[in-house]
């Protein structure tokens, strides 16, 4: 029901009011429908990117893994002297010590990324995971100075 005043105007621009709103709703509507496959779609090329940059761990194909210090640790996956570099979006306690560590594929693609919400935890529960953000395929010479135990600096394994 509108109601009106003696002009007319308080009931217009109540109206106009109401309308405005519900135009601004429906635009807003319609630009998250609209932005909602980019979103979609930022994933799988992010994915695609990564793989192409080998930046993904296959689950299949995991084969050890040693920390380098709460946030970094190296994953070598099967029959390759190649291991690769993950980092973590924070320091995960106890990750040096862990005798267990678990890969969650967050997407479930089977495949380990920094896309997504793909994350290490310890042990073989997903408590306290701790998300991807880089993964790296190191050179043979790299992998080797890494695990064999130097201790490196922030800023060298930074530069990595």
């Amino acid at each position: 029901m509108i109601s009106t005043s003696k002009c007319g105007c308080l009931s217009l621009q109540r109206v106009g009011a109401a309308d405005h709103a519900l135009v601004l709703r429906l635009i807003l509507l319609a630009a998250l429908l609209l932005a909602s496959p980019r979103v979609f779609a930022t994933t799988p090329r992010c994915e695609a990117h990564a793989a192409r940059d080998h930046e993904i761990l296959l689950a299949w194909r995991l084969a050890n893994w040693e920390p380098l210090d709460d946030r970094t640790v190296l994953i070598w996956t099967k029959h390759s002297l190649r291991a690769s570099l993950v980092r973590l979006a924070r320091p995960l306690e106890g990750l040096t010590s862990a005798s267990i560590i678990s890969l969650v594929d967050g997407d479930g693609d089977l495949t380990i990324s920094p896309c997504g919400n793909d994350a290490l935890t310890l042990g073989y529960g997903e408590n306290d995971a701790v998300r991807i953000v880089s993964i790296k395929l190191l050179s043979e010479q790299r992998t080797a100075a890494l695990d064999g135990g130097e201790k490196l600096s922030r800023l060298v394994l930074s530069n990595v």
